[in-house]
């Protein structure tokens, strides 16, 4: 999927302890909802809107996580998983959405720092 005609972009990640994490991008309303559950209570963080700047260079730094590379993971699911994610990608005229278990792919352990 060619970054430059992502629309929105949603990932979560839940684990077997009960924490999870939802971030959606929404580069045509221009922000990003973040919300959680940690130590059993629901955490919803205040939106943060983007500017095109903020936009383009989000964009930049996501054409490094190989979006398309999500295709290729295996997951297996084990009796001790402890991690389960989904990335939903929504383009132009394409819709990507992969699931995995345990790892997410290597460029993808700090997805959460690229965020403004």
């Amino acid at each position: 999927m060619n970054v430059k005609k992502l629309n929105h972009l949603e990932i979560n990640i839940s684990g077997t302890s009960g924490t999870s994490y939802r971030t959606i991008i929404d580069f045509e309303k221009s922000y990003i909802l973040r919300s959680g559950i940690v130590n059993n209570e629901k955490v919803d963080l205040k939106p943060a809107m983007l500017n095109d700047i903020e936009k383009d260079r989000l964009r930049e730094k996501l054409s490094h996580l190989s979006i398309e590379s999500l295709k290729h993971i295996q997951g297996r699911v084990k009796e001790n998983s402890e991690l389960y994610w989904q990335v939903i990608a929504t383009g132009d005229d394409e819709t990507l959405q992969e699931v995995g278990v345990n790892q997410l792919p290597l460029e993808w352990n700090n997805f959460f720092r690229l965020l403004p």
